[in-house]
């Protein structure tokens, strides 16, 4: 399920004219994903994403696109936001907060190999490396602070022993996150959501070093 907010042919026409991303052609919900309406759309100029926000919010969501955004000028293969002519990445859609980017070529490997992997590390130390000098910054939203707030919230809802293995877990990365190394780790943007999905490869087969990142939100 991957459409919360039933978008029309007309009205994403208008949505992405306004975006100067050309004339609709085609549009087509998207069967995956679990939290955000997803689109995919044709024009006579290219094949986009038009995504509506069901749960991040505005105040959220330029970290993410500006972060994609400053990727795609360094080369890093990532979804390009469009901007409006105000160089806005984040617009608004049936009172939702919208965002399009272009489509990636390319599928998911659900049963990657050794190569995949090596791809995909290769592409996550390019991302690291170019997101060095990326000036905004974004807590982990669901970072430490957040597992030690949700824990109690699912306790009722585990057996002893599981209850017993989530608290002796959390004990140990709060132990850690206090620890003089882990302050001094290096810090940076990351991709915080990197499952199999949200990694397109060109060649199945992973002989060509030809990984993408999608999924940033």
């Amino acid at each position: 399920m991957a459409v919360y907010t039933a978008v029309s042919f007309e009205e994403a026409r208008n949505f992405l004219a306004h975006l100067a991303l050309g004339n609709l052609q085609n549009l087509e919900a998207c069967s995956s994903g679990i939290e955000n309406t997803n689109y995919f759309a044709t024009t006579d100029q290219g094949s986009y994403v038009l995504t509506l926000f069901e749960r991040l919010t505005a105040k959220e969501l330029p970290f993410y696109l500006r972060l994609m955004k400053h990727l795609a000028k360094h080369g890093i293969a990532v979804p390009n936001p469009a901007t409006a002519q105000n160089d806005e990445v984040l617009h608004q859609l049936l009172d939702k907060p919208a965002a399009v980017v272009n489509r990636l070529p390319g599928k998911s490997v659900l049963k990657p190999d050794v190569t995949h992997c090596a791809q995909v590390g290769n592409m996550l130390a390019r991302m690291h490396l170019a997101g060095q000098d990326f000036p905004l910054y974004q807590p982990n939203l669901r970072a430490l602070s957040w597992w030690n707030s949700t824990a109690p919230l699912v306790q009722a809802y585990l057996a002893a022993e599981q209850n017993q293995l989530l608290q002796s877990e959390l004990a140990y990365q709060n132990h850690i996150h206090s620890l003089p190394a882990y302050q001094a780790l290096p810090r940076g943007p990351i991709h915080a959501d990197l499952f199999r999905d949200n990694v397109l490869f060109d060649s199945p087969s992973g002989d060509e070093e030809h990984a993408k990142l999608t999924g940033f939100f």
